[in-house]
């Protein structure tokens, strides 16, 4: 059966998988061609290899917002990073990282744990040189380098948006925004990112927002429903008269009880940095 837990048979299949996998890091000269999304994901692993030493990185499943926030792009970005031989199964992941599909044993890369191939430092001199790859001066850098700043940018609405939810159902009670909202909601937080505001201004905007919507579905007994689209309203609102008014709108950081993907702040840096370069 597709999908089925894997049996005694299988599961030695996939130890011995585990233990036959090469665990001597490529040199820099070996780095592979990057991508937005391998670039993101592995600057996340590497910050969280660097300030949290002794703990494992954690499966994808168990983090709140994935890497990037979305699902699909973290899977195909952990698949690539394992290919490659920069990250490798952790020893003892066979149960998890695999499931047999038809008979097959099948890799979950959502579900496996990895390690940093060789450790923390030779990942990161191989990182380094997918950065100078990145900031060559050819068609396919310059395209990559485009798609870095889209991934980033999708990366901040997601988190906006996600700590707009937050900030609704934790801290007041109330629905998350609406389906039917979040694309209009998505494109208000896309056109302040244009306009120069940071993803930390943004946010202190969603924090206004909520707890004005909060306060205007309280004062007029209104449905909790209702609640989610006049905070869509109010941070339209806050945003335009900002932007006519300019207004200073201060720096808020997202905690992380809001779930903002784990990847943000390093894939942030690694744009600046990257940017920085090429200008």
């Amino acid at each position: 059966m597709s999908g089925a837990p894997i049996g005694h048979q299988l599961l030695t299949e996939a130890a011995r998988y585990v233990a036959s996998q090469s665990r001597t890091p490529l040199t820099p000269a070996q780095a592979p061609i990057p991508t937005a999304a391998t670039m993101v994901v592995l600057a996340g692993i590497l910050d969280r290899a660097r300030t949290c030493p002794a703990e494992p990185i954690p499966a994808l499943t168990a983090l709140t917002s994935g890497w990037t926030g979305y699902l699909p792009e973290d899977t195909a970005a952990l698949q690539r990073l394992h290919a490659t031989r920069i990250l490798t199964l952790s020893k003892d992941a066979a149960a998890q990282a695999f499931t047999t599909d038809h008979g097959i044993l099948t890799l979950r890369p959502a579900h496996a744990r990895f390690e940093l191939t060789g450790g923390h430092d030779p990942a990161r001199a191989l990182f380094d040189a997918m950065a100078d790859l990145l900031c060559e001066d050819t068609p396919r850098a310059a395209c990559q380098r485009d798609e870095l700043a889209r991934l980033v940018t999708d990366m901040e609405v997601r988190a906006v948006l996600r700590y707009t939810d937050a900030m609704l159902i934790t801290r007041h009670g109330l629905p998350a925004v609406a389906d039917d909202q979040r694309e209009t909601y998505a494109g208000h937080v896309s056109s302040g990112l244009a306009s120069g505001y940071t993803c930390g201004q943004l946010a202190a905007l969603a924090w206004k927002a909520s707890c004005a919507a909060a306060d205007w579905t309280g004062r007029i007994h209104g449905e909790d429903d209702a609640a989610s689209t006049a905070a869509v309203q109010f941070f339209d609102d806050h945003l335009t008269r900002a932007r006519l008014h300019r207004t200073a709108v201060p720096e808020h950081d997202i905690p992380q009880w809001a779930g903002p993907p784990a990847a943000l702040v390093p894939g942030r840096i690694l744009l600046h940095h990257i940017t920085a370069r090429i200008t």
